[in-house]
């Protein structure tokens, strides 16, 4: 499946400011069958090639927090089946 991730704000105490600029956006491709939500203390998504650092905090399903970034993501194509 394919999934979207976009950084939607970047902390005021980020450990790296201006790292990357608030609105980047990556869309990529994951194992919809290894695949899990963002996890405390993991990065997202996990098994792939480009991740996110270390979750700190869940949110919402949606929205987490970094060491430097509040991000978003969500699926947008169903693996065929």
């Amino acid at each position: 499946m394919k999934i979207k991730i976009s950084i939607i704000k970047e902390l005021e105490n980020a450990a790296d400011p201006n790292n990357i600029r608030v609105g980047y956006t990556r869309e990529m491709f994951v194992n919809e069958k290894t695949f899990k939500t963002p996890i405390v203390g993991e990065n997202f998504p996990r098994d792939n090639h480009w991740q996110t650092s270390t979750v700190h905090e869940i949110i919402d399903d949606r929205t987490f927090r970094t060491l430097n970034y509040i991000w978003v993501w969500e699926i947008i194509e169903e693996e065929q089946k």
